[in-house]
């Protein structure tokens, strides 16, 4: 102890020496274990060992940052594939391949066709065993380009639906996609403009359309495909629905996207994202649904394959009733009825005539009236009936009450006899009606009269 220094002493007590016993200790040991254990069952194979080595080394400097490079690496391939969740895998679609004929010269050849699915702008051939698409931009600068080929074999519908003073669309619907650049498709979907009109240069005649004609698209590439495809087309019928607009599709929405959905033969065909067709025998139940009175309501269809719903919202109510109509005509199973369709039945089932009012003749209308205040109407002398009213009643009453105890019934019937003969004489009086009415001030019966009456009111 150096000089000058004071040993410090602790006045009192000294406090007890704290010992971890024996048992503590084996029990601590054994859970640390235990931990340890557990945690390297947890965490993918390799990565304790490695932890561990970096922990020991963790007070060496030169050995630390070599241990910790392959470290980081193996985190990095294996925590993520491990603890990230899993994404979903798309499903991977056989898609459809068919050799482009260039040995054959097409039958029918339409340029700058605008396509919707997939998007641009594309030369249109037709083959007698096929249907190619080129691009356009590349095919006027005479560059190579893939041609995208659909053989009529999985072609499974073709269909054309009208918007009315707007285009005409071309529906292919594949059995099997076909792959367009990085696309896989499925509907091929193309478009021209309504009544537009195409001038036809044939090889031969097909079908009723000759080797040279001119006609609307329909009339023209639709008998074309149909005829050489085998396969029907199926055309927006005004017959089998029409709203009251003249339109050929219901407006709505689906999800977060605003669709068209058009009513046809053997199926519902709904432009453009998504771009779908569910056929009529994929339905299993239809629902229509909304609040007794709104303006839109909504259409559930539920499908058999994949048992899903789709639900289409915004449905104008007043297209509603060509649906339903659609419906019965092509015999789809309707679901249950909403409840508020119900109770609008309810009420219309209502019969008037089998309406029994015999209880209304017990009431008893005097009765009710008396016990009416009127003074309530009228306060701060604005047409004040306070006093009228009021106190007219309690004098009335304090009358009868008075004739009813003293059974007077005679000086009642000797009064009214004086007020009719007063009334019978009130022809021959000189009442002045003109004096009496400059006597009356209007005024008070009504709040604001002046301002009523003012220039600044009325001009």
């Amino acid at each position: 102890m150096p000089k000058g220094s004071k040993k410090r002493t602790h006045s009192g007590p000294e406090p007890p020496s704290k010992k971890r016993k024996t048992e503590d200790l084996e029990k601590f040991k054994k859970r640390k274990t235990e931990d340890l254990e557990k945690l390297r069952k947890e965490m993918p194979k390799g990565i304790f060992e490695m932890a561990a080595k970096i922990a020991k080394t963790m007070r060496e400097d030169s050995k630390q940052f070599d241990l910790f490079l392959p470290f980081l690496k193996k985190v990095c391939k294996v925590i993520p594939t491990r603890l990230k969740p899993k994404s979903r895998e798309k499903e991977k679609k056989e898609v459809r391949k068919f050799p482009y004929p260039k040995k054959k010269k097409p039958i029918s050849m339409v340029e700058d066709v605008i396509f919707q699915k997939p998007r641009g702008k594309f030369q249109l051939e037709i083959f007698s065993n096929c249907l190619a698409f080129r691009n356009q931009t590349r095919v006027n600068k005479d560059e190579k380009t893939d041609a995208h080929v659909i053989d009529w074999s999985n072609l499974q519908y073709f269909i054309t639906v009208d918007e009315k003073d707007r285009k005409s669309n071309f529906c292919l619907v594949l059995k099997k996609p076909i792959q367009v650049g990085k696309q896989i498709v499925e509907i091929v979907l193309f478009e021209f403009e309504f009544g537009e009109e195409i001038e036809l240069d044939l090889v031969r005649k097909i079908g009723d359309v000759s080797r040279n004609c001119k006609d609307v698209a329909s009339n023209t590439i639709g008998k074309i495909i149909e005829h050489l495809s085998k396969v029907p087309l199926f055309r927006s019928n005004p017959e089998l629905f029409e709203t009251k607009d003249k339109s050929s599709f219901i407006k709505c929405s689906l999800g977060s996207n605003f669709v068209r959905v058009f009513p046809l033969p053997k199926g519902l065909m709904i432009l453009t994202k998504p771009l779908m067709y569910i056929p009529l025998d994929d339905i299993d139940t239809i629902n229509t649904s909304g609040q007794r009175g709104a303006r839109y309501m909504d259409i559930e269809l539920k499908i058999i394959s994949g048992e899903k719903k789709i639900e289409f919202g915004m449905v104008p109510k007043e297209d509603i009733e060509p649906f339903e109509k659609y419906v019965r005509t092509q015999k789809l199973p309707a679901g249950d009825e909403d409840e508020d369709t119900e109770n609008e039945n309810a009420v219309d089932d209502f019969n008037l005539n089998a309406y029994n009012s015999e209880s209304d003749d017990e009431f008893d209308f005097e009765a009710a009236l008396t016990k009416v205040d009127v003074s309530r109407d009228f306060s701060d002398g604005k047409s004040d009936m306070l006093g009228l009213a009021s106190d007219g009643w309690k004098q009335l009453l304090e009358k009868n009450n008075e004739v009813r105890k003293n059974g007077d019934w005679k000086e009642i019937r000797d009064k009214q006899g004086a007020v009719q003969e007063d009334e019978d004489s009130s022809e021959d009086s000189n009442f002045e009606f003109d004096a009496e009415l400059k006597k009356t001030d209007m005024r008070k019966d009504f709040d604001g009269f002046s301002k009523m009456c003012s220039k600044e009111v009325f001009f």
